[in-house]
């Protein structure tokens, strides 16, 4: 997990709102312009997950990403996922989360719609 160098002063209101949100939902999605504080709103949101996703929390930052037929094999790498043969770097991934409680946090994917949508 990167390291949180912000404060929360003054946004404790929408961390109570986010980790309410997540205990009713599979998919959580933070939108706001850049800078506004989306990913240290949704690391400090992933701090008291390790009681109800016992498989952890993972993070990927797709900013680096530029073509989106990495995407699936970067988030691959994030959570560790072996390649398996006979199977895609997707069918891996899927394979490899399905049984798992996770919290699985991606960042910076605005500029890989098509792929983060799969």
């Amino acid at each position: 997990m990167p390291a949180q160098n912000t404060s929360f002063v003054g946004r404790e209101g929408v961390l109570r709102e986010c980790e309410q949100l997540m205990e009713g939902t599979r998919l959580l999605t933070l939108l706001g312009m850049g800078g506004f504080g989306q990913d240290p709103r949704g690391a400090s949101s992933r701090r008291g997950r390790a009681r109800t996703h016992p498989d952890g929390v993972w993070f990927v930052n797709l900013a680096p990403v530029t073509d989106n037929s990495h995407v699936v094999e970067v988030a691959a790498a994030a959570l560790q996922v072996q390649d398996e043969p006979g199977k895609s770097p997707l069918e891996a991934l899927v394979h490899h989360v399905r049984d798992l409680r996770i919290v699985f946090v991606v960042d910076n994917c605005e500029h890989v719609l098509p792929a983060r949508a799969r």
